[in-house]
C-alpha cells in the first residue's frame, strides 16, 4: 500500500512515497493543548501526528506497521512523583521497538532542560530546542531515511531473491547505500557512514561478490529507480525528480551501467534487471591446480575492470 506521492519538508527534502498511512505517522506525547497544536502544525505539510497517551501505548494501537518518529514534549511540568513512570515508559518503548528514533522537543527553560536529561539517561536519541532550533531542519533527513524503510525492504529482499546471499556486511553496505541514494553518497562518505575504512568497504563488496563501491552507489540509484517504476502512473522524469536528480541524468545512468533506456527498468524484473548488471561486470572465480597436485583451489575472484569516474 502506498502513501501518495512524494511530499516537500521546509529543509528541501521528501518523504519516499512508500508505505502504508501508519508507516508515515510521527507518534508524540504531550500534555498542553497549546503543545500539541503547535507540534500539529510544525509538521503539518509533512505527515500526520498521532497523539499518545504514553509511548507504552503503542504496543496496544500498532500491529506490523510502525511509524517514522516518537516525539516527547518535555516541557518540565512532570511531577517528580512520576518521573519514574514516564522514564521507564521511554525506556521500555526503546527497547520495544528499537528501530524508531525517540526524539525530545522542549522550550528552553531550566526545569525543561531538567527533564530533558532524565529522558535522555532513559533513552532519548535527539533534543531540539523550541524557538532554538528548526525541528524541520533537524529531523528532515531521519524522517526522510526512516519513510524509505518499506521500499528498502522490497528492494532487498528482491536482491536476495536474484543472487546467492552475500555477507551481512555488504547488505549493510547496500542498505547504507540505498538509504543515501540522494544523498550524491561518495566512496569516503560511505565509508565514513559505515564506521570502516574506504578499503575495508572495497574488501567487503569484492568478498560478497558486489561491484566496486563506486558502482554500487550508483546502482542503488537504479534499483530505486527500478521499483518506483513499476508504478505504471510514474513516468521517468517522476523517477528521477523523486531521486532528485535529472531526467537526463537518470538515463544516463541506465544507459552506463545498463546498456540500454531507464524505461526497460520497469516492469517486475527491473531489479532483476539491475542484479545482472552489478554482476556481469566481475569476473568469475578461477580454479587453479597446484604443480604436482590434481587437487584444484579455489583463487580470489579478481576485481572487475576500474570505473571510470561518474558525473554525479
Amino acid at each position: 500500500m502506498t502513501h501518495g506521492g512524494a511530499r516537500e519538508t521546509r529543509a528541501g527534502r521528501k518523504l519516499w512515497p512508500t508505505g502504508t498511512a501508519r508507516e508515515h505517522e510521527i507518534v508524540a506525547v504531550a500534555r498542553a493543548p497549546e503543545a500539541r497544536s503547535h507540534i500539529v502544525a510544525v509538521f503539518r505539510e509533512i505527515t500526520q501526528v498521532r497523539f499518545l497517551p504514553s509511548l507504552t501505548a503503542l504496543e496496544t494501537s500498532y500491529e506490523s506497521d510502525i511509524p517514522l518518529l516518537g516525539l516527547l514534549y518535555l516541557d518540565g511540568q512532570a511531577e517528580q512523583a512520576d518521573a519514574d513512570t514516564w522514564t521507564l515508559g521511554v525506556t521500555r518503548f526503546c527497547d520495544r521497538w528499537q528501530a524508531i528514533p525517540v526524539v525530545g522537543y522542549a522550550p528552553l527553560s531550566s526545569a525543561a532542560m531538567r527533564q530533558c536529561v532524565l529522558a535522555g539517561q532513559a533513552g532519548v536519541s535527539t533534543l531540539v530546542i523550541r524557538g532554538v532550533e528548526d525541528p524541520i531542519h533537524v529531523l528532515g533527513p531521519v524522517l526522510e531515511r526512516r519513510s524509505a524503510q518499506p521500499l528498502i525492504r522490497d528492494i532487498i529482499a528482491e536482491v536476495l531473491d536474484a543472487r546467492e546471499r552475500p555477507s551481512d556486511d555488504a547488505l549493510r553496505i547496500l542498505r547504507y547505500c540505498l538509504e543515501h541514494v540522494r544523498d550524491h553518497l561518495t566512496v569516503r562518505g560511505l565509508a565514513a557512514g559505515i564506521g570502516v575504512s574506504a578499503r575495508t568497504v572495497a574488501t567487503y563488496l569484492a568478498s560478497a561478490r558486489f561491484p566496486s563501491p563506486e558502482r554500487l552507489i550508483m546502482c542503488a540509484r537504479l534499483l530505486v529507480a527500478a521499483w518506483l517504476l513499476r508504478d505504471r502512473r510514474c513516468s521517468v522524469n517522476r523517477a528521477a525528480l523523486t531521486l532528485g536528480v535529472e531526467a537526463a541524468a537518470l538515463r544516463h545512468l541506465a544507459a552506463r551501467y545498463l546498456g540500454h533506456g531507464a524505461e526497460e527498468l520497469r516492469g517486475p524484473r527491473g531489479i532483476a534487471h539491475v542484479v545482472g548488471a552489478m554482476q556481469a561486470h566481475l569476473r568469475p572465480p578461477i580454479t587453479l591446480l597446484t604443480v604436482g597436485s590434481e587437487t584444484p583451489l579455489r583463487a580470489e575472484s579478481l576485481p572487475g575492470p576500474s570505473d571510470p569516474p561518474h558525473p554525479y
